[in-house]
Parts: structure tokens; sequence; C-alpha cells
């Protein structure tokens, strides 16, 4: 499962379909389907992946459309594992703004805006608990 908050920022929230793809130490999989998500929001997410992919790596967002998402903090729950993972300040879109820096790449309020996202495991902690 993914816990997911998005931004207070204005305009942070999506009505755009947001895609995970998770990728671990000997496969991937994904993408994904997260769904949309609003300012401000904490938001848990049921992902079931198609295979067992080893420890996790890091997670690429994507965003195909161009109503922009500013995620804030990002943790999963993998094979009694917890996953923290570090978040680019950085606006997921493929356009946000008129101005255009190069291709692909926008700023607003100095965040740079791209269509995918990469988010690198910054921690890995073991869950125990009294089930099997």
């Amino acid at each position: 499962a993914f816990t997911i908050r998005t931004s207070h920022s204005y305009l942070a929230g999506t009505i755009d379909n947001i895609v995970a793809t998770v990728v671990g130490e000997y496969a991937s999989s994904g993408p994904h389907s997260l769904g949309v998500f609003e300012v401000g929001s904490t938001v848990v997410r049921e992902v079931m992946l198609y295979r067992n992919i080893g420890a996790i790596k890091h997670l690429i967002f994507a965003n195909n459309k161009t109503d922009g998402w500013l995620p804030s903090y990002v943790a999963c729950e993998y094979d009694n594992e917890l996953y923290g993972f570090n978040v680019p300040r950085q606006w997921l879109s493929t356009q946000l703004s008129e101005e255009l820096l190069e291709p692909d790449t926008h700023l607003v309020n100095d965040v740079r805006s791209f269509p995918t996202m990469t988010l690198k495991t910054n921690a890995r902690i073991q869950i125990y608990t009294d089930h099997p």
C-alpha cells in the first residue's frame, strides 16, 4: 500500500490519473494506476504488484496530461517492510505554464515540471506483527 501526501501549495492537487512503476532488486511492476489527488490530502492507495520484485529500490511516477501534481510525502508498505522515499520538489505534468524553460520543462513558483518523477528509497524498516 502507498501512503501519499499532496502538498498544500496552490493547485498542488490533480484531476489527472497518476501512475506508478515500482522498481525492485531484480524486477519491476507497473505502471499501476494511483488515481487523482486533492490539495493537502493524505491517502492510502492499495496496489497489487504483478510479481515478486525483491527490495524496492525506487518508484517512478508519471503523468501524461497537463494538470500538474505536487506530492510532498510517499511511503510504501511491501512484503512486511515499510519504505520511505526522497520526494523531489517537482511538479508532475507534461505542461504547467506558458513559461517554457526548455522542451518538456516548466517553472512554476520556482519549481520545475517534468512528466516523470523518480523517487529513490531512503529508508527501509522491518514491520513486526503478531500475525504470521
